[in-house]
Parts: C-alpha cells; sequence; structure tokens
C-alpha cells in the first residue's frame, strides 16, 4: 500500500468514526460508542502504515494529511466532551438524591434499580475510554508526523551538519543555555 492509500485509508475510516459519533450525539446507544471505541483501537496500524509508506518526495504532503487527522480528532474531542457532560448530567438527574446509594451498589444491583441511570454511567465510562483512545491517536500522529518531518531534513551520507548557535550547549542552573 502507498502513502496516499495509507492516509486515505486512516482519513476515510476518521470520517466514518466521526459521522458515527454525531449518530450518537442524535441519541445513538451504547452499542454505537463500543463500535467507536473498536475502530478507533485499530487505527494504530493505520497510522504506522501511513508513516511507514510515505516516500521522501510525499513525505511533506503525508504530514499535511496527518495534521488534517488531527484536526478531525480535535473536533471529536470537543463533541465527546459535551456528550461527557450531557451524559454525567443526565445521571445526576435520573438518580437524584439516591446518586451516593446507588454508587454503593454492584453492577447488577444498579442496572435493576435503574436502569437509566446506570445506562448514563456507562455511557460516561464509555466516552471516558473513547476520549483516552483519541487522547493517544492525537500523539502517535504528532509523533508520526515529527517523525516523517525528521527523517525529510535528515542530511544525507557526506552533506555537513549546520548547527544552531541557541542550540548547542547544555542546560545550566537557571534553565539557560550556556
Amino acid at each position: 500500500m502507498n502513502s496516499d492509500q495509507s492516509v486515505q485509508a486512516l482519513t476515510d475510516r476518521l470520517n466514518r468514526v466521526s459521522a458515527q459519533l454525531a449518530q450518537v450525539e442524535q441519541g445513538g446507544s451504547s452499542d454505537s460508542l463500543a463500535s467507536i471505541i473498536q475502530e478507533l483501537g485499530q487505527m494504530g496500524s493505520d497510522i504506522q502504515s501511513a508513516q511507514s509508506a510515505a516516500s521522501p518526495d510525499r513525505s511533506e504532503q503525508v504530514r499535511t494529511e496527518l495534521v488534517h487527522c488531527r484536526m478531525v480528532l480535535h473536533e471529536m474531542m470537543s463533541r465527546i466532551e459535551q456528550l461527557r457532560t450531557t451524559s454525567a448530567e443526565r445521571y445526576r438527574e435520573a438518580l437524584g438524591e439516591e446518586k451516593d446509594a446507588f454508587e454503593q451498589l454492584d453492577e447488577a444491583r444498579q442496572q435493576s434499580r435503574s436502569p437509566e441511570g446506570y445506562r448514563h454511567r456507562q455511557a460516561f465510562y464509555q466516552l471516558d475510554q473513547l476520549s483516552q483512545q483519541i487522547h493517544q491517536l492525537d500523539g502517535s500522529l504528532l509523533d508520526a508526523g515529527y517523525q516523517m518531518g525528521r527523517s525529510q531534513l535528515a542530511p544525507s551520507a557526506g552533506e555537513a551538519v549546520e548547527t544552531d548557535a541557541y542550540t548547542v550547549g547544555t542546560e545550566d542552573d537557571t534553565g539557560l543555555y550556556s
């Protein structure tokens, strides 16, 4: 698979997941959240494929596409945060003053005592897991773009390496370089 196909597969997958998230926002089920979590979990290999398939002459374009993917992830994160807030509010509304007692029960009793409260609590935890996955993917995309940029800027054999006087040296007690 070449870099264009790898990045396109990643972009397509992210767009599909973003559309699934939009359905969840419109009242989708926790099954949809589970599907999104699973889909995001599999994207790590897409990122690695895009990075490894990028040729030096295409790496800048691939890096640009990776930035676009990060923008989609950031948009999704914003939507997830809103969903988490809504889920927490609905959880508190469903349980009212019984919230503390509800939280002391085991999972089976929670589910039977307040199915609605249980559903909102589970959705909140799934959204939290989704948030963590998106942060991990964002970091992976950032790392991939950085590595591609480094490889693109690496001097070829026999080229002199130019140093910047401001970045050479060691850090002293003040946090400044000497």
